[in-house]
């Protein structure tokens, strides 16, 4: 257990061989010095750099590891001839970042670097000091991973002769929060394959894997990227060995310009997105310009829906149950918070048992499209516990479901409070807007036509274990800011008037006409409604998908008033 948890802390998660084994062929196919020098800064058990030289024998290979049992399982592993170093890749010396990984190359920078660095792992370096030698993503929001995909393209040859680049990353690339590093990527580097193959992969690990491809050269005008995603049903196959990952790429990829990527305001990685489906994105994308200013946002109770507490032995504060057995403190006293001795409380219960002075609560499962109702009651007045602004609970808001697949919100007037996994988006009161532009908001988030656009851009189309959508997600879907006297202006107050009929009645017929407004809005042709459906029908067929799959009988067409 002590092992696993220092895993965890240092963000280690070995390769598995068919995955190292494709990684390796991604990276010699692409190599082209005779004896070539490679890197993997992050070499765990050697896995990686073993494959490399099963298909390339006269590689020169070097490892680094600061997991010294790490080290040692790679030395038993690898011949003799691979050099390893246990040491901190992304700070090798005290010296400085340069001088560190000049002592380990010989002073030459690296032909290729293969690479599973950590997800996830704890940094030991302040922002700081990693800005000091360099680090230009070691600021806001980052992972371990992202810094040492910045330090490999630091020791790696550069210019015509760049040198290659195999990374094996989390999923979380495509997350807003790593807008930077996506950003560092495409100005900087000719992506060569972006690989989303989905969960499972990795024994053990709830998250998707993604394989990065790269030559360390800025990329060219017109070039073009090889772009792969892989169903459960590819990956099962390939895990069971009726298929490869080389069967993948010859029957699955596509190419998308680098310049789309680029010009993204988000660079975002769309790789879902076949350009021959790039005009309905086209008009979806014309009014992109802030809607989310009329608005203020924020999320509920900082609790999970459980509502279980513990009690600090010291000053009796309380505060919500810790995930890990030990290593928390109370911040106002420093006593251990560990839940095995701690005195316990449950804050949270079902609404039928509700408690004189307890106050309704409404969790994620309750935000369905169109509706949320409360399931249960929350105790005030913990000390410790983060309630939030009791204001932010007044009034008509909307409320949109952070967990699950796809987007789920409803309007609420009941001032019921929410946990941390609702978002709460209010008009705001100082800009005088009218009130449709609340139903307004909701019609287009909850629309088919904006699903398809969120299912292609963030490639969130299958089951997995920890689906989110977050604030940054939302705030970047392009619903449009109407302006007073114009036709969209007209076109949205119509869509409020549409949804207050679907949320007080619902019939498939006043969805569908919703439906059409929100595609008159945005210009849509028919093909384009149709594109929608298609967009829906081929998602991975989970509950919020399948909600708004149609029959062979129902669509619905652009309407504008």
């Amino acid at each position: 257990m002590k092992t696993n948890r220092k895993k965890r802390a240092l963000g280690a998660v070995y390769t598995p061989e068919l995955l190292a084994n494709w990684a390796a062929t991604l990276l010699v196919r692409q190599l082209q010095s005779a004896r070539p020098l490679i890197v993997d800064p992050s070499c765990g058990d050697g896995a990686l750099l073993g494959a490399v030289a099963a298909q390339n024998g006269s590689a020169r290979l070097v490892g680094v590891d600061i997991d010294r049992t790490a080290i040692s399982r790679a030395q038993a592993k690898l011949s003799s001839r691979v050099r390893l170093k246990k040491g901190d890749a992304l700070m090798p010396a005290r010296a400085g970042f340069a001088e560190g990984w000049k002592h380990l190359l010989g002073g030459r920078l690296a032909d290729g670097i293969i690479a599973n660095p950590p997800w996830g792992g704890a940094i030991s370096h302040s922002p700081a000091s990693l800005a000091r030698v360099g680090f230009k993503l070691a600021k806001g929001q980052f992972d371990s991973f992202d810094l040492f995909v910045e330090m490999a393209l630091r020791i790696t040859r550069k210019g015509r002769g760049g040198g290659i680049c195999v990374f094996i990353l989390p999923d979380s690339l495509f997350l807003p929060e790593h807008q930077a590093l996506r950003e560092l990527l495409v100005g900087h580097t000719t992506i060569l394959t972006i690989a989303r193959l989905g969960e499972g992969l990795f024994a053990g690990v709830y998250r998707g894997t993604t394989v990065l491809v790269l030559k360390n050269v800025a990329p060219k005008k017109h070039h073009e990227i090889v772009c792969l995603r892989l169903s459960k049903q590819w990956r099962t196959c390939i895990s069971s060995g009726l298929r490869s990952f080389r069967d993948a790429e010859q029957q699955l990829s596509h190419k998308v310009p680098q310049s789309r990527f680029l010009k993204d305001p988000h660079c975002r990685f769309d790789i879902d997105l076949r350009e021959r489906e790039r005009a309905p994105i086209v008009k979806l994308e014309a009014n992109i310009d802030g809607w989310t200013d009329w608005l203020e946002s924020g999320r509920g109770v900082e609790l999970s829906k459980a509502g279980e507490i513990v009690f600090c032995s010291g000053c009796n504060r309380g505060f919500p149950m810790p995930r890990e057995p030990r290593g928390r403190t109370c911040p106002k006293c420093n006593a251990d918070l560990d839940p095995a001795t701690a005195k316990r409380g449950r804050i949270i219960l079902p609404l039928k048992d509700k408690v004189p002075g307890w106050l309704p609560l409404i969790v994620g499962e309750d935000v369905d499209r169109f509706r949320a109702r409360p399931s249960r009651c929350i105790k005030l007045g913990i000390e410790g516990i983060n309630y939030k602004n009791e204001e932010m609970f007044r009034g008509s808001k909307i409320l949109v479901r952070k967990t699950g697949v796809g987007l789920k919100a409803a309007i609420d007037e009941t001032n019921s409070l929410t946990n941390q996994v609702v978002f709460i988006y209010s008009l705001r009161a100082t800009l005088g807007a009218p009130d449709f532009l609340l139903l307004y908001f909701l019609g287009v988030l909850n629309s088919r036509v904006m699903l398809a656009y969120h299912l292609k851009k963030s490639g969130e189309n299958e089951w997995r274990s920890h689906p989110y959508v977050t604030q940054r997600t939302i705030s970047e879907l392009p619903i449009p800011n109407v302006k007073p006297g114009t036709q969209q202006w007209a076109q949205a107050q119509a869509i409020g008037a549409a949804v207050q009929r679907v949320s007080r009645t619902y019939s498939i017929e006043a969805d569908l006409y919703l439906e059409g407004l929100v595609a008159g809005l945005f210009g849509l042709s028919d093909a384009d409604c149709r594109w929608v459906g298609n967009v829906i029908d081929a998602a991975q067929s989970l509950e919020a998908i399948r909600t708004l799959r149609l029959s062979a009988n129902e669509s619905f067409n652009p309407i504008t008033v």
